[in-house]
């Protein structure tokens, strides 16, 4: 009966199986001897299955409009012939098997036909209406077995892809790989891309089938993701080259070239934006894309979505621990230093690990004569020792002026375009980041990254870069401190110099001449900062013996004894 046969193929979930199930049924349902199964690839349709003689046919193909498949799929219903081999529109292939009646009904599912069932006898004896009730009927539980055997595999594939995703611990382009090779796995598909999507650029995360590096840059979505980022839905060409023929857009080239046909896209969405695309495509030019294959996409688009969240999620906590160890390291190492320019040659060089950074430049601000000293300016990795420069109505200036960080989101910021420019001068910095040198509350300078690219810095970056500008701050202060115990030390030794010189009037100021020729050597040996010091100091001391000797024996105008 066709209520057991429909309880039977409805237990089988696996498509083969199933299709040969079908057409096995229908044989006995109708008592005929040769039953197929025809799927549409493109503008063909393929015996996909068969029984009986039908068995001999699988593989043929035909035209969509050709021999009795044409008929049903024109009408949509039920079409009979009570003597196939005098039909002018018969198939040669099935005719030549002996088929004389003939009946074929669709196998509709969500509005479209999926598949034709037709069978056949070996002689002269007509489907009555009767017959074709039942083979509709067999058709209407085939198509919910197929539909629900399609389901059944997808969300297989989807339990499997969610319970990866949940575990998945690499980053994120990797994961997006991964999703991309289950996705191209499920449709048998050749193309397949992730995007993600920031305002109005999109960067490929993964491919499959493209082998291009220029189709991983990023830039403008390409024509079909617009579509699909404006509808907030899932879309699908039957003819991607034929729709989009009149587009201009590299991803459109790429399609060309490798010879895209089918194709459809779903938005990824989180917190209600669109955050990323899915492009599915296939190069078979039978090959077409259904409702199923859309309902499937945008489910494998939400786990995208949930990737896409999760590997950010664990990129941004690693981020978060990468800049906390550089900016302890960092502070240890500004602890070692105590010129200004190597406290910002650190600084510069920590930032690139840490922030945008394709310019960058450190100054101290004197309130007392309202001026910067730039003590590092960078462009890239050119870096140098900058100038003095009056206060003035630029960026950094503001920053002087309100005390609060000053961010440039765009090219067009008009503080950003008054005040001092370097670098390349055809590429105008799109954001910066200027931050306050802040030291107890005192402001002492202000320090600022640069990126040619428009909107690169956020919240975080902010966050970030203050702290960077805090320990340099600091550093500052403490190597003032420095200085001045210098000072206070070098003038302790200086008087210390004086007080033996003046015990001898043949050698007064001897030890501060010494002093300053040594340095001068030292300078023209281009020895560092901290040698500089020690050959001053030990040029200063070099005479301090002297101090101990009683003034009878340092003063005698002749000849020493033997125990002086």
């Amino acid at each position: 009966s066709l209520e057991r046969i429909a309880n039977e193929i409805g237990e089988v979930t696996d498509l083969a199986p199933l299709l040969k199930g079908i057409v096995t049924s229908a044989l006995a349902l109708l008592d005929a001897d040769h039953a197929t199964i025809r799927q549409r690839r493109g503008e063909e349709y393929w015996i996909v299955a068969g029984a009986g003689t039908g068995e001999r046919v699988v593989g043929i193909h035909s035209p969509r409009g050709h021999g009795i498949v044409g008929a049903v799929v024109e009408r949509r219903a039920a079409v009979a012939s009570d003597d196939y081999a005098k039909s002018d529109a018969a198939i040669p292939a099935i005719r030549d098997l002996g088929i004389r009646s003939i009946v074929g009904v669709p196998i509709v599912v969500q509005g479209e036909i999926v598949a034709t069932l037709t069978v056949g006898r070996l002689e002269v004896r007509p489907f009555d209406t009767e017959d074709q009730r039942a083979l509709e009927g067999l058709a209407s539980h085939a198509a919910i077995a197929l539909r629900n055997a399609r389901l059944l595999e997808l969300s297989r594939r989807l339990e499997a892809l969610s319970r990866d995703v949940a575990t998945e611990t690499g980053v994120l382009d990797a994961v997006m790989r991964h999703v991309a090779a289950e996705i191209s796995a499920a449709y048998d598909a050749g193309v397949v891309t992730i995007s993600r999507v920031i305002g109005d650029q999109a960067r490929p995360l993964a491919q499959v089938g493209v082998e291009d590096d220029a189709s991983m840059r990023t830039g403008p979505p390409g024509p079909l993701a617009r579509q699909v980022i404006a509808r907030r839905e899932a879309v699908v060409l039957r003819d991607y080259g034929t729709a989009m023929a009149r587009e201009s857009h590299p991803s459109v080239a790429v399609a060309d070239r490798v010879g895209l046909h089918a194709v459809m896209g779903a938005p990824v969405i989180a917190g209600g934006e669109v955050v990323g695309t899915v492009m599915v495509g296939t190069t078979a030019p039978h090959r077409s894309f259904d409702a199923i294959d859309l309902q499937g996409l945008a489910a494998f688009a939400q786990i995208t979505g949930a990737a896409l969240r999760s590997a950010q999620a664990r990129e941004e906590r690693e981020q978060r621990i990468r800049r906390l160890s550089a900016l302890n390291g960092l502070a240890w190492q500004l602890a070692a230093v105590h010129e200004p320019y190597d406290i910002a040659r650190l600084a510069y060089e920590a930032a690139g690990d840490l922030i945008p950074r394709d310019a960058f430049y450190i100054a101290r601000f004197d309130a007392e004569k309202r001026e910067f000293d730039f003590v590092l300016q960078a462009d890239g990795e050119d870096v140098w020792r900058g100038e003095r420069y009056p206060l003035g109505i630029g960026a950094t200036s503001q920053v002087v002026m309100t005390g609060e960080v000053y961010l440039v989101r765009a090219p067009d910021d008009a503080h950003q375009r008054q005040g001092m420019t370097f670098g390349e001068a055809t590429r105008v910095s799109g954001s910066a980041a200027h931050v306050p040198l802040k030291s107890r509350g005192r402001l002492v300078g202000v320090l600022s990254s640069q990126s040619y690219a428009a909107g690169a810095f956020d919240d975080e970056d902010l966050v970030v870069l203050q702290s960077l500008a805090n320990l340099v701050a600091t550093a500052f202060e403490n190597a003032e401190h420095m200085q001045q115990m210098r000072e206070l030390y070098l003038a302790s030794v200086r008087a210390l110099a004086a007080a033996v010189d003046a015990r001898d009037p043949y050698t007064r100021s001897h030890s501060a001449r010494v002093a300053a020729l040594a340095r001068t050597v030292a300078e023209e040996m281009r020895l560092g900062p901290d040698t500089l010091r020690r050959v001053q100091l030990g040029a200063l001391l070099h005479d301090i013996g002297k101090i101990g000797i009683p003034d009878a024996i340092l003063n005698k105008p002749g000849p020493l004894t033997d125990d002086e």
